[in-house]
């Protein structure tokens, strides 16, 4: 099999910052999603195989976080805040 080059996904997070539940909506599906904290240590890896998703923050401590969105072919990666 030929190898894909990795493409990224578009898609949406909100609100940005984040109280608890986080939305992300993407133009594909979205095969699992990874939060890391800023020390680059994943807080949470979750199966979504949606197009949306509702994630529920209310456990994080407050500060800023990094996302990443895999779809089939590609990521995308995006910074928030948990307030």
């Amino acid at each position: 099999p030929d190898m894909v080059n990795e493409t990224t996904i578009k898609s949406d997070i909100y609100p940005n910052p984040v109280n608890n539940l986080l939305t992300i909506n993407a133009e594909e599906t979205i095969k699992h999603i990874s939060i890391y904290n800023l020390l680059s240590v994943k807080v949470m890896d979750i199966t979504i195989n949606n197009k949306d998703a509702v994630i529920d923050l209310s456990k994080f401590k407050a500060g800023m976080y990094l996302i990443e969105i895999h779809g089939r072919n590609g990521k995308n990666v995006k910074t928030f805040i948990k307030k």
